[in-house]
């Protein structure tokens, strides 16, 4: 049983709520940095968080993340997208002030590298990756970073 001080729930808009229950209390900064509306972080200030999608088409997974996307950036969560390809039907529905790179390799099984070098330069805080194969790829390119590049 967990007490109700133990739970945390935000609410995004009103019709939706997200509620987490900490595994472990971290301590020091928190990893996603939200800007007040009035701060213009620009172009090259590095993101709080990645979000890595394979492409602006298919279904559920990447329009989700799509929407989740513009609901943290209207919340002023820097993002950038790293997709392996850049173009396609859900991307008119992504805000367009979020940033979006294209992960050179444009096929999954060339993409790690590419991944990689692309996580290393961008400098996200936190990377999240919702399909299942890009899961992996995703992980072995984080998890092949040196432990102070790497994004948590």
């Amino acid at each position: 049983l967990m007490n109700a001080a133990a739970k945390r729930e935000f609410r995004l808009d009103p019709a939706i709520r997200i509620v987490t229950i900490p595994v472990a209390i971290p301590i020091g900064k928190p990893a996603l940095h939200v800007s007040s509306r009035s701060e213009n972080p620009g172009l090259n200030s590095a993101p709080a968080l990645a979000v890595v999608l394979r492409a602006f088409e298919g279904g559920g997974a990447q329009r989700d993340m799509i929407l989740l996307c513009n609901a943290l950036a209207a919340k002023g969560v820097r993002i950038a997208v790293l997709a392996l390809r850049v173009e396609g039907p859900l991307r008119r529905l992504l805000d367009p002030a979020i940033r979006v790179a294209e992960v050179p390799g444009r096929q999954l099984r060339y993409a790690i590298p590419g991944l990689r070098r692309l996580i290393r330069d961008t400098v996200p805080a936190v990377v999240v990756s919702s399909e299942a194969s890009l899961n992996l790829c995703t992980l072995v390119a984080v998890r092949s970073l040196s432990r102070r590049n790497r994004p948590k």
